[in-house]
């Protein structure tokens, strides 16, 4: 597991902060992020888009009806195919 914020509190604060507003913008904005092609049928349509600021931090969320919702926030370095993979099983 990430922790974004060990050891700083500071750095937790900021990183909540950007996250809120990113996740704001996207559920203005929805269609901002790329659209990777997931197998998962339950992820078709999911959209990735970088945290600003914490450009290693991304989220997956689907488009709604009345904004977003977010399925994630993971780091980049991580293997999302097969993170969201293991989650199903």
């Amino acid at each position: 597991m990430y922790d974004v914020a060990e050891g700083s509190p500071a750095l937790g604060r900021r990183f909540l902060v950007a996250a809120h507003k990113t996740f704001a913008l996207l559920s203005t904005q929805p269609e901002m992020g790329c659209s990777p092609k997931f197998k998962r049928r339950a992820l078709v349509g999911a959209r990735i888009f970088r945290i600003r600021g914490f450009e290693n931090s991304l989220i997956i969320y689907l488009t709604a009806e009345n904004g977003i919702e977010i399925l994630r926030v993971i780091h980049g370095a991580s293997n999302i195919q097969r993170l969201l993979r293991l989650e199903s099983e």
